[in-house]
């Protein structure tokens, strides 16, 4: 294994340009589990250590978005949102999230980049329409939205040496949002299945949803079909859980039929309460 600690962006291209395996270092919370547990192979692995570079965590407002470091922990994020009364699901999402004495070290990049199955803050940001800034290992800078960045579990679609530098979320407030997924609140506690729902003020949705083997994921007939029609029966909602089941997944793995239930049970709730 090789380590090198940055001093400067300009010197990831160099570094990567002929290695097999290359990883970013910033909490290092899941990253040096997976290499003590050799789920990576040491022996190709390139870590680059972010600690030393600057200006790349913190919270700030630009053009009508907040603007989220990658290097910000998930803590401070958690700080900075509620002194500012900023993004609520957001929030709730992040508390659910790991172990304090985690989240004091675990990173917001760091946790994009992982592409964790049942990530409690992945849908909770898909829901948000989060888009990320990348810089890319040649030094171009691109803004995707999030959902482009998700691949198959614990896998990206980043090309190697590109390094996430911040997460942008529009400021404007959804009209209600519903999170479900472990931690202390009583619904759903121990369920395989993390789910967050947003709806704007134009009466669009973003759902989406994180489980055991299936990356993160927005479902857009669901989002559609909400946004164009009156609240669905019990038999329409199943059925329309049932074409977003087959659209999404497509022998690419799938939910289960516990997590079905999961997901109805949501969206009906997050259809008819009105305390949301």
């Amino acid at each position: 294994m090789e380590y090198h600690k940055l001093a400067s962006l300009e010197e990831i291209r160099p570094l990567t340009a002929d290695r097999k395996v290359v990883r970013f270092l910033a909490g290092g919370t899941d990253l040096m589990y997976r290499v003590k547990k050799n789920f990576l192979k040491t022996d190709q692995l390139t870590l680059l250590d972010l600690s030393g570079l600057e200006g790349l965590a913190g919270v700030e407002i630009q053009d009508g978005e907040i603007v989220i470091g990658g290097m910000t922990t998930l803590n401070d994020l958690i700080q900075a949102l509620e002194e500012g009364d900023h993004l609520p699901l957001l929030s709730e999402a992040l508390r659910s999230a790991a172990s304090p004495l985690i989240r004091n070290r675990a990173t917001l990049g760091g946790h994009i980049g992982g592409s964790y199955p049942n990530s409690h803050i992945l849908p909770a940001l898909l829901a948000l329409g989060c888009r990320v800034e990348l810089r890319e290992a040649g030094g171009q800078i691109t803004v995707s939205p999030l959902e482009d960045l998700q691949g198959r579990a614990y896998h990206n679609r980043l090309e190697k040496g590109t390094l996430i530098l911040s997460l942008r979320i529009p400021c404007e407030q959804p009209v209600r949002t519903l999170y479900w997924g472990y931690g202390p609140r009583k619904d759903f506690a121990f369920a395989p299945m993390v789910l967050a729902l947003a709806e704007g003020a134009d009466g669009s949705f973003r759902i989406a949803g994180g489980g055991r083997e299936w990356v993160p994921r927005r479902f857009p007939l669901l989002e559609k079909a909400l946004a164009d029609s009156a609240v669905p029966d019990r038999t329409a909602l199943k059925g329309l859980i049932e074409e977003e089941r087959a659209a999404l997944f497509q022998g690419q793995g799938d939910f289960s039929e516990y997590e079905k239930t999961l997901l109805f049970r949501f969206l009906s709730d997050a259809l008819t309460r009105e305390d949301i």
